[in-house]
């Protein structure tokens, strides 16, 4: 059994991608939770009506070469009973995409994600009566060029003529899916394997390309970055 969340990386010996789970002091025998370290930037904004965006939820554990059910969720919570059905066709969201090259921009406290990739999307009701609920599919492709890549996500939500963005994660995909291991006296961490793809950098980047232009992502021209970069409420 796996579960997934979130270790900071500061000032601890924790390696990005890398699996931790917790040990029995008697079997010395390393089990659930399993975790894998992440990245964030920023902090996920309020609408004016008072309705906040979630942090991202972990995805480190999901995320490894040939995973077919990869996701990436939003969830928007409003803070008072009354806002709960106050968007009831729903609130414009978009998924922005990027790797470890695309960067985090300063917008005077906030960060917004220069990515690569872009899906439209809308948050709507969801099974827990509380939230709005976007989600996005993106199954990895068994392309072992993809193992090691760092992945980054953050989600724009609709506010009017302006956007607000949820907090910025990186995780790191793994080359293969993790197996709680069966053996004692494990080690206390499972780094990942990386495998160097056979053409360098940029063959990696095509894959990256390729995947995510197969999952239906618009490549994210400088205008439209632009675009969006105006509509951020700061």
């Amino acid at each position: 059994m796996m579960c997934s969340g979130v270790v900071s990386l500061v000032e601890t010996q924790l390696q990005f991608g890398a699996v931790y789970g917790a040990r029995n002091p008697l079997s010395r025998r390393l089990s659930f939770p399993f975790l894998t370290p992440e990245k964030r930037w920023g902090a996920a904004q309020v609408l004016r009506d008072g309705r906040g965006i979630q942090p991202l939820r972990s995805m480190g554990m999901a995320a490894y070469v040939g995973a077919e059910s990869f996701r990436v969720p939003c969830f928007l919570e409003p803070e008072v009973e009354s806002q709960r059905e106050a968007s009831p066709q729903g609130v414009p969201a978009t998924l922005i995409v990027g790797d470890e090259t695309s960067p985090i921009l300063d917008l005077g406290g906030g960060a917004v994600l220069g990515g690569s990739f872009v899906w439209s999307s809308r948050l709507e009701s969801s099974v827990e009566a509380e939230l709005l609920f976007a989600e996005l599919r993106l199954p990895i492709p068994a392309d072992p060029r993809l193992g090691g890549l760092e992945l980054r996500f953050q989600w724009l939500i609709e506010d009017g003529e302006d956007l607000r963005v949820s907090d910025i994660a990186g995780i790191q995909v793994r080359p293969t899916r993790f197996d709680p291991p069966g053996a004692d006296a494990l080690p206390q961490s499972e780094a990942p394997s990386v495998l160097a793809p056979s053409e360098g950098q940029r063959s990696r980047e095509a894959a990256f390309r390729s995947w995510l232009e197969g999952c239906g992502g618009r490549a994210l021209s400088e205008d439209s970055r632009r675009e969006l970069l105006s509509r951020i409420r700061r």
